[in-house]
């Protein structure tokens, strides 16, 4: 369960690979072109066990953040790059290796930011990952953030002030 989640989180996940995109996507001069981790490929072997390891681990973080009765705890949903561009994928045996749909996260705190960051490069918007990098540009980031926003206004958290500044409730 460790093992899954810090693989996620941020380890060095090896060679960069190149797929080629259906259309333009972004603004570099490979603009048809997707960077992604060659790790990446090896989500299509997870088992359910694994599935399941990753999120009782989850659940267990949440209720370790939760415990003191006044910490929220949110999951962040951030897909990678074969995710969300799986459909513009011109070799189909790349698309659909998400997980997302496959992960039992009911009773986890979602942010589900992977559905605005699909829709964002469905409606054809650029550079929603850096063009030459694995990383979200800066307007997959805006995309998350308000993702974020949004989750921590219908929870109550934070409420939208004057100047659609975010402010913490009885401020």
């Amino acid at each position: 369960m460790v093992a899954a989640l810090k693989w996620r989180i941020g380890v060095d996940t090896g060679q960069v690979m190149v797929a080629d995109l259906s259309r333009t996507l972004f603004s570099s001069s490979f603009a048809r072109e997707s960077l992604f981790y060659e790790e990446d490929l090896r989500k299509a072997s997870w088992t359910r066990a694994d599935l399941d390891a990753i999120a009782c681990g989850l659940r267990q973080l949440q209720d370790r953040v939760q415990m003191n009765g006044r910490s929220l705890f949110l999951a962040l949903l951030i897909p990678d790059k074969l995710t969300v561009y799986g459909p513009d994928l011109v070799d189909h045996s790349l698309r659909d290796l998400s997980v997302l749909g496959r992960i039992d996260l009911r009773g986890v705190n979602l942010v589900r930011a992977d559905l605005d960051l699909e829709s964002a490069v469905r409606a054809g918007q650029l550079d929603i990952y850096l063009p030459d990098d694995t990383h979200l540009g800066s307007t997959g980031q805006a995309i998350v953030g308000g993702a974020v926003a949004t989750e921590l206004r219908r929870r109550g958290v934070v409420r939208r002030s004057e100047g659609n500044q975010i402010r913490p409730p009885g401020r």
